[in-house]
């Protein structure tokens, strides 16, 4: 289910952040005055880190991503069952995939999973129906994506048209990012950390945006070495070391408090964007509730 499911690379940790920092600003960022009042809330229980801009990007929660991918499978689920074919992963997701934009911080998932991802109903459920299908089941869901992508029905959900839309919060956001990793506070924040990391006979990485021991990122090199005990003791670590020292916290709070400046100052051309996203969330609600 590659097309639904995002597949985390493990050795590219921190990627996502790196580029979002060497991307070039798309604006005069030089008058921005901190808003410190503005911090990001961190949801424990599905594993999000909520700032100010996650209003105004489209899928910056993966938790709401899982609701649209959910209205995608109901939609693919009824297309299936037409052409006689089983199609049972149309529930909605249990295990979405935790932020890990300054390193791992959801303590549970780390211990038991480390750098790898919890098992999916989603996921399992649709490799089983696949396996079972064969390439007569892989040809009709073919068939029905494409069918997916052209029915009226459907457009209102179809979030993926709309990412080039979302452009100008993506620059925005991009900004205040590379204004917090500027700022001396984000190293006052990654110190403590790589103390304890230390503390605990690992070694922290060198680069402001790597959020992994150096340990780790040889391990996550190795074949098999995902799901090694070693990685799991340090996974555990790292993330006990990111709690203990408010790192994620800290960093979030930082990211935000540049975030909210911008948003203030570009309300005017941000709001359409916070409405179309709230719009095509609903829609993808409304599809569900009706047809799942």
């Amino acid at each position: 289910m590659r097309s639904l499911r995002a597949l985390r690379v493990a050795v590219s940790v921190g990627a996502l952040t790196s580029v979002l920092a060497l991307t070039a600003c798309s604006e005069s960022t030089d008058s921005v005055s901190r808003d410190e009042s503005a911090h990001a809330r961190l949801d424990r229980e599905t594993g999000q880190i909520i700032t100010p801009f996650s209003e105004y990007l489209l899928f910056d929660d993966a938790a709401e991503q899982a609701v649209v991918d959910q209205a995608h499978r109901v939609y693919l689920g009824h297309c299936m069952e037409a052409a006689g074919l089983a199609f049972n992963a149309t529930m909605a997701e249990d295990q979405v995939l935790d932020d890990r934009r300054f390193g791992l911080w959801v303590e549970d998932r780390a211990t038991v999973y480390g750098y790898s991802d919890p098992p999916s109903t989603v996921a399992l459920t649709w490799d089983q129906d696949a396996a079972a299908g064969g390439d007569q089941w892989q040809a009709a869901l073919d068939r029905c994506e494409e069918e997916f992508l052209n029915d009226p029905e459907t457009a209102a959900f179809q979030a993926n048209n709309d990412e080039n839309d979302f452009g100008r919060a993506n620059e925005l956001s991009t900004d205040a990012y590379r204004l917090a990793a500027e700022d001396p506070e984000w190293e006052a924040a990654r110190k403590p950390w790589k103390q304890c990391l230390q503390d605990n006979d690992l070694t922290p990485p060198e680069q402001p945006e790597e959020w992994s021991a150096v340990e780790t990122q040889q391990l996550l090199e190795s074949d098999g070495a995902e799901s090694s005990q070693e990685l799991l003791r340090i996974a555990a670590i790292e993330a006990r070391c990111n709690n203990d020292t408010s790192l994620t916290q800290r960093l979030g709070d930082l990211v935000a408090s540049y975030e909210q400046p911008l948003i203030d100052r570009h309300e005017a051309e941000l709001k359409p964007l916070k409405e179309r996203k709230q719009e095509i969330l609903q829609a993808a609600r409304d599809y569900i509730a009706a047809k799942g």
